[in-house]
């Protein structure tokens, strides 16, 4: 299943493609999203719409994130939701943290540090 929303993630298309087959490789010319098509493959006709389909799409925009999520959600459960969250997460801090800037990428270091260190002290602040 992590596998499966990675590469929902990373390499969107090749994923439809394997999920949807022919129905993705249609020809588009006029997008039209089609409130009565499975959810998932909306978002194929949504980005289509928005020309914003690629590596990482989940993260270009909030609504394509909430999309995104509730496409994982339908397919794999909430365990999916957690992974691609998770995804999110580490190609977000990996970015950080391989930055340009020396400083940004210590600070990201030392703020996954006092998380690792404080997990649960703010696992249960969140919980308040």
């Amino acid at each position: 299943m992590t596998q499966s929303v990675n590469e929902m993630i990373d390499f969107p298309s090749k994923w439809f493609k394997k999920a949807y087959g022919v129905l993705v490789d249609e020809p588009r010319t006029t997008p039209q999203l089609d409130l009565d098509l499975d959810l998932c493959l909306q978002l194929v006709y949504i980005f289509d719409i928005f020309n914003s389909f690629g590596h990482d799409f989940g993260r270009k925009r909030k609504w394509q994130g909430n999309l995104q999520l509730s496409c994982v959600k339908e397919l794999y459960g909430i365990e999916g939701v957690k992974a691609a969250i998770m995804h999110h997460m580490l190609d977000y801090i990996d970015s950080l943290i391989y930055s340009d800037s020396e400083n940004i990428s210590m600070a990201a270091r030392e703020v996954i540090g006092f998380a690792v260190s404080n997990l649960e002290t703010i696992l249960n602040d969140l919980r308040k």
